[in-house]
């Protein structure tokens, strides 16, 4: 079998190496796509979208704002990052240095006005859940310049960053204080990121990561439930600088 398959392969020059890239594109999930809809996939879908509009229709708060996203930092991932921190006691009752989340997770803005369950389940739809990153301020700093090189993501207010306009890392504190090297830093973020993937492959390099079983999606929702209210600003964790 194994002859067959080398064979096979053998008959087609370049098939094995015709991938040469890899590109993506961040689209965000709302009503814009109900032009494109298939009419057949909407009759066999209508039961069990009855059902399940039924629970996400609930009105679960209320945002004082419109929240997108966008870099260096933003209205969304700034609520978002603080949002999650307030869960980052599960592994041993003390909070997170702070929290990292990817922008390319955050499928869908928020809404000014009367918050549905279902506007706050989209914004981060997956199945990601939360884990606490341990590393040392080594690798930190390494991951605080990779985030700098694609201009930025979602963290917590306990981050103070400088960036320049071409991706370098100007400076950075955690909690007013500069990061030092031998020191153990602890970092909530998802579990999909404590891999390394999405260009932040230091977060691989953690001296341990303890997972949970708190869905990010869940936190989220259960963070508008405690508000009420929420609301987010603008408030210089992520700078850009100007290089002389």
């Amino acid at each position: 079998m194994k002859a067959c398959v080398l064979a096979f392969f053998c008959l087609i020059p370049g098939l094995v190496s015709a991938q040469r890239s890899i590109t993506s594109t961040r689209y965000e999930v709302n009503s814009a796509l109900d032009s494109a809809s298939d009419t057949l996939a909407q009759r066999v879908l209508l039961p069990y979208k009855l059902r399940v509009h039924g629970t996400s229709a609930e009105v679960i708060g209320y945002s004082q704002t419109a929240m997108t996203v966008g870099r260096p930092e933003s209205l969304l991932g700034n609520w978002a990052a603080d949002a999650v921190m307030e869960y980052s006691d599960f592994a041993d009752g003390k909070r997170a240095g702070f929290c990292l989340l990817n922008l390319g997770s955050m499928r869908a803005g928020m809404p000014q006005g009367e918050l549905l369950l279902g506007d706050v389940e989209n914004i981060i739809p997956y199945e990601d859940y939360l884990v606490i990153v341990r590393l040392k301020g080594s690798d930190l700093l390494a991951l605080m310049g990779e985030i700098a090189a694609v201009g930025g993501e979602a963290v917590s207010k306990e981050v103070r960053m400088s960036i320049t306009r071409e991706g370098a890392l100007e400076d950075v504190t955690i909690g007013g204080e500069r990061v030092e090297n031998e020191r153990i830093y602890s970092v909530v973020t998802l579990d999909y990121l404590a891999d390394g993937y999405d260009k932040l492959p230091s977060m691989a390099k953690a001296l341990e990561v303890k997972k949970s079983n708190i869905c990010v999606r869940d936190a989220l929702v259960e963070a508008v439930r405690r508000a009420g209210t929420v609301t987010s600003r603008l408030d210089g964790r992520i700078r850009l600088t100007e290089r002389p």
